[in-house]
Order: C-alpha cells, then sequence, then structure tokens
C-alpha cells in the first residue's frame, strides 16, 4: 500500500521562507502577526503586508 505524502505543518511552510531569503526577525513577525502558510501571505497585497509587519515607511518598488 502505498504511504501519503506527509502535509506539511503550518511552522516548518513559513520556515521554508529562510530558503527564500526572508530573514528569520520578518518570519518571526509573520508568525507573531497571525499569518498561518504561504498561502496566508497571498491574501495581502504589499501595502498589507507592510503594515502587518510594522514597516509601513519602508518604499516599495516602483512597478
Amino acid at each position: 500500500m502505498p504511504r501519503k505524502k506527509a502535509e506539511p505543518t503550518e511552522d516548518s511552510e513559513l520556515e521554508r521562507l529562510v530558503d527564500l531569503g526572508f530573514s528569520r526577525q520578518t518570519i518571526d513577525r509573520l508568525i507573531n502577526a497571525g499569518v498561518k502558510s504561504l498561502r496566508h501571505i497571498l491574501l495581502f497585497n504589499a501595502e498589507e503586508l507592510q503594515e502587518l509587519l510594522g514597516s509601513p515607511d519602508t518604499e516599495l518598488p516602483s512597478v
């Protein structure tokens, strides 16, 4: 019988952000703000993420 693939836990999913270049501090801020998964992050636009992380003064790159 084939084994089911283990589902990643919410914490381990956010830990993958380190591999993508996010700092430990940023990940901790996301967790403390209640972000539960990578999909949860996608619900926010850039300005909302800045507010969520407490860095509204940071300039966003212009598109």
